[in-house]
């Protein structure tokens, strides 16, 4: 049956693969990036593994504008090139370079002041507060440069040219792992910087990564080429378009962020080593995550220029079809988490009472796969189409059962870091049924009108 689909969908399934290999190598090298931080932290201080989550979780929220303004880009670009409109496509290009960047200098002023405040604010304290802020102090400088970065970014997933973002990603990755085992333990005669040594090869290796991709963005010459006259002046009803269906995203990304954030909250309170440990649950989960990243990119660049070319029955093949791809990912990933949970915790910490107390979690994280990608994949399918308020729409409730189901199970239950885990799950598979259902529903009544059409 499944050979049959495959075959049935061979050119499909070359697009959707051409597209999101490159990213999928992207977003493991990413993810090997972050692990590292996280696995050389850890080992080095399992405290700084809880100031660096206590760190990256805010400074999310102030990411989700130019997210906003980077997936509104990505769509109408996708859907501009599907429309064989090139010029108005890179009119979109530009706006996301130009609001980004006014966004993203205006972060690091904020964060360089106030990053303590708002860190202390999420509940940390002594010396976790310190340690959080020491890392967020270094990171912020990057947003000097991240709106130009993301601008790139959307330019090249709407395009559907995802290469150059593996090849940066892939440099930046290893110059990490490098400086990361350099400057945190004190190799090579530098000295013994830790968390502050994590923050400064993130940082290096990051900017290094940037530049190479920024080269490659203004030097590939398909479909359309960006002007720096074009980004120097902007089009404001452009501007109104890519607000139209970034905002929603945005919004989206901020409330998903909100909520992590009420519980990184709740686990100070509950415990500091509870907080670390979400940490690197969530870097465990990220990891199945970014096997179907490229897949959802794939996803929204495909449905959204066979919207484009108003080809109703291209779309929904292109949305299931990634949906499947992302499940079979997810069986793969499952299976590994629930035959080496023990091997995959001790990445993170050599504390065997942790592992022998907490490695059982990763059965919960098997299950948590599955509905997580139908809503990932499912979501940027309806992101593709336009319909970028539908996912703000399930995040508004989904924001606050996330918060209650986790406080629900965690302490009325009492479950600990399990009844947080099951509050996740909970929240992944009523989402992920509800976007499918949006997605699919969309598309029944045009496709069975195009198929009876075809029989006349």
């Amino acid at each position: 049956m499944i050979r049959k689909l495959i075959q049935k969908n061979t050119e499909l399934s070359k697009k959707i693969f051409v597209i999101s290999i490159p990213i999928t190598i992207q977003m493991i090298v990413e993810y090997l990036l972050n692990l590292t931080d996280t696995a050389f932290i850890g080992h080095y201080d399992i405290r700084g593994v809880t100031a660096i989550t206590n760190a990256i979780y805010p400074l999310s929220i102030f990411m989700s504008l130019m997210f906003a303004t980077s997936k509104g880009t990505t769509i109408l670009i996708s859907q501009s090139i599907g429309a064989k409109n090139f010029k108005e496509a890179r009119r979109y290009a530009e706006v996301s370079f130009v609001f980004n960047q006014i966004i993203s200098c205006s972060y690091f002023i904020i964060w360089f002041i106030f990053g303590k405040s708002i860190i202390h604010l999420l509940g940390a304290r002594d010396d976790i507060l310190e340690m959080s802020y020491n890392y967020v102090k270094i990171i912020s400088f990057r947003f000097l440069v991240l709106g130009f970065v993301l601008g790139g970014n959307s330019t090249l997933e709407g395009k559907g040219i995802t290469s150059p973002i593996m090849i940066s990603s892939i440099i930046k990755t290893l110059l990490n792992v490098f400086l990361d085992w350099v400057l945190i333990f004190g190799k090579l005669g530098f000295p013994e910087l830790g968390i502050e040594g994590a923050a400064i090869a993130t940082l290096i290796s990051s900017l290094v990564g940037d530049v190479i991709l920024m080269i490659f963005v203004f030097l590939i010459k398909k479909d359309f080429i960006l002007r720096f006259r074009g980004i120097m002046r902007p089009n404001f009803i452009i501007y109104l378009k890519s607000f139209k269906l970034g905002i929603p995203v945005g919004l989206d990304f901020m409330l998903w962020v909100l909520g992590q954030n009420a519980l990184v909250f709740i686990l100070n309170r509950y415990d500091s080593l509870a907080a670390g440990l979400f940490g690197i649950f969530g870097v465990i989960l990220n990891l199945t995550v970014n096997l179907y990243m490229g897949i959802s990119i794939a996803a929204l660049n495909l449905v959204g220029k066979a919207t484009g070319a108003d080809d109703k029955n291209e779309a929904y093949r292109a949305g299931n079809l990634s949906i499947f791809y992302a499940l079979i990912i997810c069986v793969i990933a499952s299976f590994l988490f629930a035959l080496f949970p023990k091997e995959i915790l001790s990445i993170f910490t050599n504390d065997k009472t942790i592992i022998d107390q907490y490695y059982k979690l990763l059965y919960i994280m098997a299950i948590i796969t599955f509905p997580t990608a139908l809503n990932v994949v499912g979501g940027n399918a309806i992101r593709g189409r336009g319909d970028t308020m539908w996912m703000l729409i399930t995040q508004i409730p989904g924001t606050i059962l996330l918060v209650f189901f986790c406080y629900i199970f965690m302490f009325i239950f009492n479950l600990g870091i399990a009844g947080l885990l099951i509050g996740i799950f909970l929240d992944e598979l009523w989402r992920g049924v509800a976007n499918y259902l949006r997605f699919a529903l969309h598309y029944v009544k045009p496709i069975k009108y195009i198929q009876k059409r075809a029989d006349i």
